[in-house]
């Protein structure tokens, strides 16, 4: 299975739409089914469930084959990634996880202070999740999150905080709370 068929797997795993898979790696539709089914074609069975156009799934070997690939698959894309950051005088990546709603100069001030004391290390940024923002931490996907507190499962883990703010609330003057 070529490298480039295994992306095209993991992509429709996550989109679960060829036209999109398609769009997200900048290749034609055609491609991707091609793909899809040479792989059918190697297995001897269907990965992908088409019986419905608007509901496409994986079958249960595509399941465990996305399973089973998406480690392998990440573990050389970072191998890729180390070599090529070496190769530039790059010393490491931070993976930092944030809430969109935290987009702000501060951020941008936080991590140029981490580029300017940490020179040769890059800093990756990765939205998550309001609903379950510590789930990125949990399953190692990103080192550090920038988080507002509290969030779930704070508890689970180590926290300094780097910034606050006053929050203030407005209320009419005759309000029964004023």
């Amino acid at each position: 299975m070529a490298f480039k068929d295994i992306e095209i797997l993991l992509t429709l795993a996550e989109e679960l739409h060829f036209g999109r898979t398609a769009r997200r790696l900048h290749l034609s539709q055609a491609r991707i089914s091609q793909s899809i089914k040479t792989q059918e074609r190697r297995f001897g069975a269907a990965l992908v469930d088409r019986s419905s156009y608007r509901n496409m799934q994986l079958t249960a070997l595509g399941e465990q084959l996305v399973a089973d690939l998406r480690p392998a698959y990440q573990r050389i894309v970072d191998a890729l990634d180390s070599a090529q950051r070496a190769a530039q005088g790059v010393r490491g990546t931070i993976r930092v996880g944030f809430v969109s709603a935290m987009a702000s100069e501060d951020i941008a001030r936080i991590i140029a202070g981490f580029t300017r004391r940490r020179p040769g290390w890059t800093v990756s940024m990765r939205q998550v999740q309001p609903c379950d923002p510590a789930a990125v931490l949990a399953s190692g996907s990103v080192d550090v999150a920038l988080l507002r507190v509290p969030f779930p499962k704070q508890r689970q883990f180590s926290s300094m905080p780097l910034l606050t703010e006053e929050r203030w609330v407005m209320l009419p003057e005759r309000h029964k709370l004023a």
